[in-house]
C-alpha cells in the first residue's frame, strides 16, 4: 500500500526531490549517526532520549527508551547493552533506560515523564527491564517471565538498593 502511494506520487510529481537536495539529504544522515554507540550482537532500537536539564546538575536526568529483540532478552545482553549506552551517555550523570521487547509496551505517542495514563493493556504480557545510574550507584532491574515472574535485581556498581549490599 505504502509502496503505490509512493509510487503514486513520483508518477504525478508530487515529490520531486533534485540529485543535489538527496545527495545533501545523505550527508546529513550521515552526520547524525549513532557512532558513540558501540556495536551489539542483537537488535535494539532507541525511541526516545530526553535530556531534563537543572540549574542544579545533580536533577538533570536522561531518560532513554528502547526496544529490544525479545528473543535477546537475557541478563548477560542486558549488561552488554547498559554498558554501551552509559559509555554513549557519560552526561547528565543520572541515566534511566527502560527496555522494552514488544510495541506492547509502548504508548502510542511515546514516553511521558508525568502521565497518568496506564500501561497499554497487553503490557505487562512481555519482558521488561530498567537500568539507573545514579551518584555511585548503577543497577538494572529485569522480568524475564511475565507476567507472573519475579524481577531480578543486578547491581552493576555501588549499593543494591533494596538490601543494602555493597557489590
Amino acid at each position: 500500500m505504502i509502496v503505490k502511494l509512493v509510487a503514486c506520487l513520483l508518477i504525478a510529481g508530487g515529490l520531486q526531490v533534485s540529485a543535489r537536495q538527496a545527495e545533501r539529504e545523505q550527508d546529513k544522515s550521515r552526520d547524525y549517526s549513532m557512532s558513540m554507540l558501540r556495536p551489539v550482537g542483537f537488535n535494539y532500537l532507541i525511541y526516545s532520549n530526553t535530556v531534563f536539564s537543572a540549574e542544579a546538575e545533580v536533577l538533570s536526568k536522561r531518560n532513554v527508551y528502547l526496544l529490544m529483540d525479545e528473543n535477546a532478552f537475557n541478563e548477560a545482553n542486558l549488561k552488554e547493552l547498559f554498558g554501551v549506552l552509559s559509555d554513549a551517555f557519560p552526561e547528565p550523570k543520572t541515566l534511566s533506560v527502560t527496555v522494552h521487547t514488544s510495541l506492547e509496551q509502548v504508548r502510542p505517542l511515546g514516553p511521558s515523564g508525568i502521565s497518568e495514563e496506564p500501561d497499554p493493556p497487553r503490557a505487562r504480557n512481555h519482558r521488561l527491564a530498567g537500568y539507573l545510574r545514579m551518584g555511585d550507584n548503577e543497577f538494572f532491574r529485569y522480568i524475564a517471565h511475565p507476567p507472573a515472574g519475579k524481577w531480578t535485581t543486578v547491581v552493576l556498581r555501588g549499593v543494591d538498593p533494596t538490601a543494602g549490599d555493597q557489590k
